[in-house]
């Protein structure tokens, strides 16, 4: 008896230490060095889709002028590729951090769906009210780590961020 009630112990304590978490990324995590580089923890990542959905490079950098970084907003008949990381909540807390969570990035639950169309609740960071602008434009470095997604995303899509112009 006494070695059942460890063993329920044991269990619980594993299923506390690690809760799965998908994550959508659409922007410069699309990059996995990127991620591994802040720490997040990666289950494993593949392709996502988005539909009604379009990508825009409205988040206001304050470091470049005119530079911009990642957003998606409501469009319909569009769509935005991106990776679902499978990952956990400290891994999200790390990523919290890194996108400026609550202040420059709120974050939402969304429904994405992989290659196969099946559905994933993401996590994923939209710009917080008053933190856009537009006609800004991301800079080379920052659309590299988009394109390093390359591997999970569609030829178009690649080509789609490949097109688009830089402030340098």
């Amino acid at each position: 008896m006494q070695n059942i009630n460890l063993t329920k112990i044991f269990i619980n304590k594993i299923n506390l230490t690690y809760s799965m978490v998908f994550y959508f990324a659409y922007g410069s995590n699309m990059n996995e060095k990127r991620m591994l580089s802040r720490g997040v923890s990666i289950k494993r990542r593949f392709s996502g889709t988005l539909k009604n959905w379009k990508l825009t490079f409205d988040k206001i950098n304050n470091e470049v002028k005119g530079g911009g970084f990642a957003n998606i907003i409501p469009c319909k008949d569009s769509k935005v590729e991106g990776v679902i990381y499978e990952t956990d909540e400290e891994s999200i807390k790390k990523l919290d951090k890194f996108e400026g969570y609550p202040y420059n990035y709120g974050r939402e639950t969304i429904i994405i769906k992989d290659k196969n169309n099946k559905e994933f609740n993401c996590i994923a960071y939209l710009v917080a009210f008053g933190k856009t602008k537009a006609n800004l434009k991301p800079t080379k470095e920052y659309l590299s780590h988009l394109l390093e997604g390359k591997d999970l995303i569609s030829n178009n899509y690649y080509k789609f961020l490949e097109s688009i112009e830089t402030i340098d």
